[in-house]
């Protein structure tokens, strides 16, 4: 036994060098409980921050990729002018990050300055970043139909009240199915976190049946298939102050939740009946969508939809159509107050 153990530790050390000679040939490191204080100016290379390493000056890189590792900390700008950024668990950034191609954030990370990104954000809901310039990111452990919910201003995120994915919708009207059945999750908004509904709670989840069964019996059978994939409501929703989102487990997506979205900022604001001034609709015809040409509350809705998905489309259509201008300019002052994507 005691031969083999020096054995197994010169296969470590092994190891260990040709690991640490590969990482060199890749990237320049800085090591576990290192403190650099000084800039780190290079022109093409990879940067790997190890786990608890402290950088406090500015990162200047051109191209490829920078890694901070678990609780690694920095204290300066970041400018990255291609390439990505990985950001792992329990690492403290204290300054400007600017990119402008990909960055990745784990679990529990903090930005205590501001996030000036050009491209896309991939973030676990528990990262904390305290200013960021309005751009549209992904929230990695949300449903896929929520992936955009964290970019949603905050003051929107307060007006639903449940999200409820369904099943078979519209087939509790003619079958009696167990809540459970029913609904596959339910989710709302607590303390500024998007939370999901504890199924345990028995009772509760036959109300919100029971309170959707009774909505669905009051519809005209002609509006069954209106509804049949989502719907908004505010009449019945399930505490009466705050609209409902309902969409179908095998339909649901981040297009359709957003337009869905938009009639909840409609009942929660009035913007198109009683808000002054209230939302512009003119012809039918200058609209985005065929969808727009069914009713104002769907031109609302597709509106607030293309204003966060597809707000480069949006703004080029308002070269050519002063209507559609109008629309736009409407959605960035008063439903987004002047926030854009």
């Amino acid at each position: 036994m005691k031969k083999i153990i020096p054995i197994i530790l010169i296969l470590l050390i092994i190891i260990w060098y040709f690991w640490y000679k590969e990482l060199y040939q890749k990237y320049f490191i800085v090591f576990e409980w290192k403190i650099v204080k000084k800039d780190l100016n290079r022109e093409e290379t990879k940067l790997l921050i190890s786990s608890w390493a402290e950088l406090i000056w500015d990162i200047n890189i051109k191209s490829w990729e920078i890694i901070f590792e678990n609780n690694s900390s920095f204290s300066g700008e970041i400018n990255l002018k291609s390439g990505e950024i990985i950001i792992k668990n329990n690492v403290i950034i204290n300054w400007n990050i600017n990119f402008s191609w990909k960055i990745i954030i784990w679990k529990n990370s903090k930005i205590n300055w501001n996030l000036k990104q050009n491209s896309t954000l991939f973030k676990d809901s528990s990262v904390f970043i305290k200013w960021t310039k309005p751009k549209l990111f992904v929230t990695t452990d949300y449903p896929d139909f929520l992936k955009y919910f964290d970019s949603m201003p905050d003051s929107h995120k307060k007006e639903f009240g449940y999200i409820f994915l369904t099943s078979h919708n519209m087939d509790i009207r003619w079958v009696d199915l167990k809540p459970e059945k029913y609904f596959k999750k339910i989710f709302y908004f607590e303390n500024n976190k998007l939370k999901s509904f504890d199924f345990k709670n028995k009772e509760k989840l036959k109300q919100f049946y029971d309170n959707t069964k009774k909505y669905i019996d009051l519809l005209p059978e002609r509006k069954i298939s209106r509804f049949w994939v989502w719907f908004t409501t505010k009449t019945y929703s399930f505490n009466k102050k705050k609209a409902d989102i309902y969409l179908s487990n095998d339909y649901a997506n981040s297009v359709l939740f957003t337009h869905e979205f938009g009639h909840v900022m409609d009942y929660a604001y009035w913007f198109i009946d009683i808000y002054n001034p209230s939302y512009p609709y003119f012809k039918k015809e200058n609209s985005i969508t065929e969808y727009w040409k069914f009713h104002i509350g769907e031109d609302f809705a597709e509106a607030y939809r293309f204003y966060i998905l597809h707000s480069n489309s949006f703004k080029k259509m308002t070269e050519d159509n002063s209507e559609i201008k109008k629309k736009y300019n409407y959605m960035k002052k008063y439903v987004f107050k002047s926030f854009e994507y």
